[in-house]
């Protein structure tokens, strides 16, 4: 909880900083501070996808705002700065369009476990009227929580859930490329300077159970927004669960609460897996961003800002997914 707390409250101090590099970039212009504090906002809601696309737009129309960084998408050129400046706001782009996907997925897999689990109709109109989505999600996968909950009290006896281990797989080809980013093809040479998976093994292009480290020497900031990078892109498997409850009590509970977890505890399984991933590269998402004084003034502050919201969005998926599963074992 402590290192936690240390990147968030570090990251919002760089954001502050970054507002005051934007003005001074822009003739000492108070609009830099003005876009941050409405892309903040919008930042932590706009991690549900539609909502990041409102808070977008919203700052578009502000003169001189950031309309060149893209969440979830690619950034246009003329959002400014060197290659490895790009490569780093890019980074920020990836894991920002990811975590605000993955917080909308697990509220929805939250949703169908709580529901199938016959949560009250109060408690879920509740949740649903949560309008940021981290909140959101924190209700729906709180009230799923509750909801196995009851259901495990209701069905008494020994509920066990097995599960296959589908660890998430890192693609070797996205981290080369973007190295290439970093140090331009000609002096990058992916064959010359194989890719190795630390700790795990590298097989069919992707690293499984490990971390993708090596490949060209290229700047250490620009390598590590790299690792971000290939992080939000991770492909995480769902895995196959079963349930079993021995000696219940109620039979129906039970075949109740066994059928829900099968069904739906594979998303939430997978969604965890992969924000678990991203939870090993969030540090430096924040730390990365220093690298970014030569953009376009107004990108700078947008960078900073979804910087921050996607570490919200990761640290509330976490949580919100690790205490689901939880509460099952």
């Amino acid at each position: 909880m402590m290192k936690t707390t240390m990147v968030r409250t570090g990251l919002t101090l760089f954001v502050g900083s970054v507002v005051g590099m934007a003005a001074a970039c822009s003739g000492g212009s108070t609009l830099g501070a003005a876009d941050a504090g409405s892309s903040g906002t919008s930042g932590t809601s706009g991690t549900s996808g539609s909502s990041g696309t409102s808070g977008t737009s919203g700052s578009s129309g502000t003169s001189g705002a950031c309309s060149e960084f893209h969440p979830g998408g690619q950034n246009d050129p003329g959002i400014g700065g060197t290659a490895q400046s790009q490569v780093i706001a890019q980074s920020v782009a990836d894991i920002a369009g990811a975590s605000a996907t993955q917080v909308t997925d697990l509220t929805a897999a939250c949703k169908k476990l709580a529901v199938a689990l016959a949560a009250s109709s109060s408690d879920q109109t509740a949740a649903d009227a949560q309008v940021d989505p981290l909140d959101k999600v924190k209700s729906w996968c709180a009230l799923a929580v509750k909801s196995v909950g009851t259901t495990k009290a209701d069905a008494g006896g020994t509920l066990d859930v097995a599960r296959t281990a589908m660890p998430c797989k890192l693609a070797a080809a996205t981290k080369a490329t973007c190295q290439t980013r970093c140090a331009s093809p000609a002096t990058c040479d992916a064959t010359a300077n194989p890719l190795r998976c630390t700790g795990g093994s590298l097989s069919s292009g992707y690293c499984v159970g490990g971390k993708l480290e090596g490949g060209c020497a290229v700047d250490a900031k620009c390598d590590a927004s790299c690792d971000v990078t290939v992080s939000a892109g991770a492909l995480c498997d769902a895995p196959t669960v079963t349930s079993t409850v021995t000696g219940p009590a109620n039979p129906s509970a039970a075949a109740s609460l066994r059928s829900a977890l099968d069904a739906n505890l594979p998303a939430i399984l997978a969604l965890q897996a992969h924000l678990d991933e991203e939870a090993k590269v969030s540090a430096i998402v924040g730390g990365v961003a220093s690298g970014i004084s030569d953009l376009k003034p107004a990108c700078i502050v947008k960078v900073a800002s979804e910087a921050q919201a996607a570490i919200e969005a990761i640290q509330a998926g976490v949580t919100a997914s690790a205490n689901v599963v939880a509460s099952v074992n």
